[in-house]
């Protein structure tokens, strides 16, 4: 039971926080969201899908 008010508690926090930075960084984002696009565009199969996550880790 513990495990599961736990869950809910995480899920809230994070879903608070994305709202959080949807208000702070909606200029950021839309830059983020054009980059994600054309990066996007340029990546083919699942070696392309690899390096975009490596990617997107070093821009966090």
């Amino acid at each position: 039971m513990a495990m599961v008010m736990t869950i809910i508690m995480v899920i809230t926090v994070m879903t608070m926080m994305r709202i959080l930075l949807k208000f702070v960084m909606s200029k950021q984002l839309q830059i983020y969201r054009q980059w994600k696009k054309k990066t996007l565009e340029k990546l083919h199969g699942f070696n392309g899908l690899v390096k975009y996550v490596q990617l997107l880790e070093k821009k966090m």
